[in-house]
């Protein structure tokens, strides 16, 4: 859903203490970069992480967590509890998530959790995508305070696997899906 685009990602590596791992065939440092999918990343100076001893940060009005930005990736995994909505007015969109792609190509192989407001009221699911087609929401039951475990793993032959577990309510799902042409950047 192109939407997911113009949404805040939790800081999850360095605000909530969460968990984020990458496998890649070459990784080196970070730089800021056009974000393809939905638009331009809108970069507006460094961030507060900058004063952590991190370098080669980008800012951004709609997007924020870590981007690897050079080599070829094969794997991504992730950790977070589902934060509560506070809906005081008008609508409002929060993903979660991981996922291969996204900064600097035009497809995003994604699956998360989301906390959306419409209007006053907090509505929450899980969902996963193969960006540019839309996303899928999963039927299972998410609440503020869950916690996740995700991953996206290409397993060859433009096949990949996203799988999501919410193990405070006690489910999972993974879910094979193809996509050809993507960089696995």
């Amino acid at each position: 859903m192109l939407r997911r685009w113009c949404i805040v990602l939790a800081m999850v590596a360095l605000t909530t203490g969460t968990a984020l791992t990458a496998s890649s065939a070459s990784a080196a440092s970070a730089s800021p970069a056009s974000f393809s999918p939905g638009g331009p990343v809108h970069l507006v100076g460094f961030s507060a992480i900058h004063q952590r001893g991190l370098s080669n940060q980008a800012e951004s009005t709609n997007w924020s967590g870590y981007a690897g930005t050079t080599g070829t990736y094969t794997s991504v995994s992730a950790s977070w509890t589902q934060p509560a909505g506070k809906c005081s007015r008008g609508d409002q969109y929060a993903a979660f998530w991981v996922g291969l792609d996204g900064y600097n190509s035009n497809s995003v192989e994604q699956t998360g959790s989301d906390v959306d407001c419409i209007g006053r009221t907090a509505h929450y699911y899980a969902w996963y995508e193969m960006y540019p087609n839309p996303s899928v929401t999963y039927s299972n039951t998410v609440r503020a305070g869950d916690h996740f475990n995700a991953s996206v793993t290409y397993e060859g032959n433009n096949s990949y696997s996203l799988f999501i577990a919410d193990t405070t309510q006690g489910w999972s799902h993974t879910t094979v899906q193809s996509l050809s042409g993507a960089p696995r950047s």
